[in-house]
């Protein structure tokens, strides 16, 4: 029909018809145009979602960093170490047991850890800090604590992100008071006739057979271990564990504040750090799980310095990125006691502020080689005199952001930059220099 109509119409008629039905195609085009050239520029500008995601899933990414787009693995890292709250637009975690019945802590109570699913292949699992215990009254008077019992987690669930964040984030309790490296069979019986339960080790092999039975996670392409403070030492113990339970995935190990210095303390303290983290090793039976080829370097006696990340970090297999200070704050109240530290009030002699400098430049003799020593590894120094993480940027990035282009450039391969050191060249002695106002002042 539409074409006898047509046929009626003299030449003109159907031009013009033709005209008027040609106009609006004309203008759809146009509209058409404008909105993919909008979406384009939107694209350009903030980057389009593919290319977001880790170089596991697109081999391409490290090549759009220009973009300065965060990828979801920084994301969820950060996501997990600020310990968000639950707030209107998010959820809670989920908090599932282990299967594992002779996972416990420290009061008996059954080990179990928060998840916050997703779809995705990519995980972070964060493990929580909360200091060490080395001695009977140390350990028994934080088992009635979240430090030392689960029954204290079921109110305090952390928050899922407030947006759908395609990467599955695992937050562990603390609660064995030794980073995850006890390992006592029987349980320890105090002199008042309480039981402590000293069973980290089975905790953090609890929780990840867990996992991969039922979610998925020996179907992970990339799975970051993480931890702050103990926690952060946890990483450093654990991260070759994980990655020998995971070989079909990249696993990256990103300690957190976890660096402690294998040091005695200075003239101020009194009492020797070293004594009690080999107290530790004692009563948690931890060296049963530390790392042979660091066991294999020391006398038997000795064994328990391979608690120190000094000791062990050159044999553990995965990547790993370390976010540290070299002035910790922990470190100088705690190992060195220096009293300016202790007590903030309290301005620092001469002889406490070159104390002070002192153990930046033995963390950076130490530490620096350690890196040097593999191309895959990396880290983010700051020079804050804090427990935590300085938001101030070295070399023009904050610590999420290098650890973003470390682990985006292939783990420091290639050429790409994979130490950050705030170097402080406008101080005398090298440091602190940190302004941020979460570090304390220095001088």
């Amino acid at each position: 029909p539409g074409k006898m109509l047509s046929r009626e119409l003299s030449g003109s008629e159907v031009d013009k018809g033709v005209q008027a039905r040609r106009a609006p195609n004309r203008c759809n085009w146009v509209v058409g145009s404008a909105i993919g050239v909008v979406f384009l520029c939107v694209t350009l500008l903030f980057g389009a979602p593919h290319l977001r995601r880790d170089p596991a899933k697109n081999p391409d990414l490290g090549k759009h960093q220009t973009l300065g787009q965060q990828s979801d693995l920084s994301l969820a890292l950060k996501f997990a170490y600020e310990e968000r709250h639950r707030t209107t637009d998010s959820s809670f975690a989920e908090f599932i047991y282990v299967d594992d019945v002779t996972a416990l802590c420290l009061d008996g109570s059954k080990y179990g850890y928060y998840l916050c699913p997703s779809k995705s292949d990519d995980w972070v699992i964060y493990m929580r800090g909360g200091g060490v215990c080395w001695s009977e009254e140390s350990c028994l008077s934080r088992s009635g604590t979240e430090l030392g019992s689960s029954k204290h987690w079921q109110d305090k669930h952390p928050a899922c992100p407030p947006q759908a964040l395609p990467v599955n984030i695992v937050k562990m309790g603390y609660c064995d008071g030794a980073s995850f490296l006890s390992n006592r069979e029987e349980p320890f019986t105090t002199h008042d006739g309480e039981k402590l339960y000293l069973r980290g080790h089975r905790n953090f092999q609890g929780t990840i057979e867990s996992l991969i039975a039922k979610h998925r996670l020996g179907d992970a392409k990339n799975v970051i271990l993480a931890g702050g403070s103990a926690g952060g030492l946890s990483t450093w113990m654990n991260v070759d564990r994980l990655g020998k339970r995971l070989p079909n995935a990249r696993v990256l190990g990103v300690p957190i504040s976890g660096f402690f210095l294998e040091h005695s303390g200075g003239e101020w303290g009194q009492n020797d750090f070293l004594d009690k983290i080999s107290a530790m090793a004692d009563l948690h039976h931890a060296l049963d799980v530390l790392m042979p080829a660091c066991k294999a370097r020391h006398a038997e006696a000795e064994a328990w310095r391979c608690i120190f990340p000094q000791e062990v970090a050159a044999d553990i297999s995965p990547p790993w990125f370390a976010i540290n200070s070299r002035y910790d704050q922990w470190q100088l109240q705690h190992i060195m006691e220096i009293p300016c530290i202790q007590h903030p009030r309290k301005s620092c002699s001469a002889e406490m502020d070159a104390a002070i400098q002192q153990y930046g430049q033995d963390f950076l003799q130490i530490f620096k080689p350690i890196v040097e020593q593999n191309k895959k590894n990396g880290g983010f120094i700051s020079a804050c005199i804090v427990h935590d993480v300085s938001p101030t940027p070295v070399d023009g990035s904050d610590a999420w952001k290098a650890f973003d282009l470390w682990q985006q450039g292939g783990g420091g391969q290639g050429g790409a930059q994979r130490l950050w050191v705030d170097a402080c060249p406008q101080v005398e002695g090298g440091g602190p220099c940190d302004p941020a106002r979460v570090c304390r002042p220095f001088p």
